[in-house]
């Protein structure tokens, strides 16, 4: 897994999001004719189930920054 710093940027949200809505789909397409028994695929549940709450965390966090860089702009603009 990947780490963001604290100082991300718009870019870095974004590039992030888009890894995991990568990562998601590769699970959802990967072959599972390996996987044997119950641990297998409780492990792969698991694996595919973080990965989508990581996208869902970034989907999430690109209106806020958005919303964060306008109430930004609009304070600076403002003094």
């Amino acid at each position: 897994m990947r780490f963001e710093p604290w100082h991300s940027t718009e870019t870095n949200t974004a590039n992030l999001l888009a890894y995991y809505r990568g990562f998601a789909r590769a699970l959802h397409t990967a072959s599972t004719g390996q996987l044997l028994g119950a641990a297998d695929w409780q492990w792969f549940e698991a694996l595919r189930a973080l990965v989508v709450r990581c996208a869902d965390a970034y989907q999430q966090e690109r209106p806020n920054r958005e919303r964060d860089l306008r109430d930004m702009t609009s304070r600076l603009l403002a003094s």
